[in-house]
């Protein structure tokens, strides 16, 4: 298979827990990190849209990335957050279970997903990175939070 990293992968992330592992986001999606902030629940969404919250005056949905990507819930404690991201001209709240840091992320460290599984299976991952001999899962926030996925017109 095609180890081959594409060039947009590389360079600097956020890291961040949910659950045991850690995960990481393209910082040029991070518009802010907030400690949980009272959010409003909305029926007859998506399981993984928990609600909106009110931001300055913006309204804008929430998302329990747990949830989104088939992992065990996320068991709300002092570190849960709320990071607001930016996909395609839209912000959402992602809740993650802990912040880590800002990482840069050299070519040389991360594998494409293709080196693994099919490209379909794993639409959310734009590859492995591997950080000081830990392992770090490279989220692709784009498909993540598209309008299709987030059902949201």
């Amino acid at each position: 298979m095609n180890e081959e990293i594409n060039e947009s992968i590389k360079g600097r992330y956020l890291s961040f827990f949910l659950g045991k592992e850690m995960y990481a986001a393209p910082i040029e999606n991070i518009w802010e990190v907030n400690a949980m902030i009272e959010f409003t629940a909305v029926p007859q969404t998506p399981p993984f849209v928990k609600g909106v919250l009110n931001l300055r005056g913006k309204v804008i949905p929430v998302i329990d990335l747990c949830c989104k990507l088939n992992l065990a819930p996320t068991t709300f404690n002092r570190y849960t957050c709320i990071v607001v991201m930016q996909a395609h001209t839209r912000q959402i709240g992602v809740i993650i279970d802990s912040v880590d840091s800002v990482i840069e992320v050299a070519k040389d460290n991360i594998k494409s997903n293709h080196s693994f599984t099919e490209e379909n299976e794993m639409k959310y991952i734009s590859g492995m990175g591997n950080i000081e001999g830990k392992s770090l899962i490279i989220l692709n926030i784009e498909s993540i939070l598209s309008d299709e996925e987030l059902l949201i017109k």
